[in-house]
């Protein structure tokens, strides 16, 4: 009875973890994402632990490609690979290849990120009912995968980024890691609404 219960349970894992895959999500981002993404979060929110009640972070990545709220429709990835070397002349070419290569497929974000600030994953439903609040008192953010550096010592990502229901923004972040700290190079700007 115990063996059977067993292959039934462990057949039931396989196949679920098959399915995340047939629809190209990846089981979790690399260690060296979160490295990045907790250096942003470090850079970008210390200092903020009062004025916010959480940070909400969609619990999977998406591409700029992806991003729905971006006014205009998706444009082609050469124009914007070039727009971010306009933007970030000293944004190397193997970072954005790196970055194209890494967003072919989805990745889940779990609870290994370190931030100055509370944060809270949240699917798609929680997301949008943030999203949609009249009053800004979360942050909510969607992330992309991490694109490197061959040293490792740049990184860029998208990030759409809401504080109510209509102060939103849609950028690349640029870093450059130096002293074992990631540190904001440049935000380049896709689109933005403004309350």
């Amino acid at each position: 009875m115990c063996k059977g219960l067993a292959i039934v349970v462990l057949s039931l894992v396989v196949g679920l973890s098959g399915c995340n895959r047939a629809r190209g999500i990846a089981p979790d981002i690399r260690p060296e994402e979160y490295d990045a993404f907790s250096g942003y979060l470090a850079y970008t929110f210390t200092g903020w632990e009062k004025n916010h009640e959480k940070l909400i972070l969609f619990h999977k990545t998406q591409s700029a490609a992806a991003d729905s709220t971006a006014f205009g429709g998706p444009v082609p990835w050469h124009e914007t690979a070039e727009f971010l070397r306009q933007e970030a002349p000293s944004l190397q070419p193997a970072t954005i290849d790196s970055y194209l290569k890494a967003n072919t497929q989805q990745a889940l974000l779990g609870g290994s990120l370190r931030s100055p600030i509370d944060y809270k994953l949240v699917d798609s439903a929680e997301r949008d009912s943030y999203c949609l609040r009249e009053s800004g008192v979360s942050i909510v953010m969607t992330w992309s995968r991490v694109g490197f550096s061959p040293d490792g010592t740049q990184a860029l990502f998208y990030e759409s980024y809401h504080f109510g229901r209509l102060n939103s923004t849609g950028r690349y972040i640029v870093m450059d890691r130096e002293n074992a700290r990631w540190t904001v190079r440049k935000e380049i700007a896709l689109w933005s609404s403004i309350e």
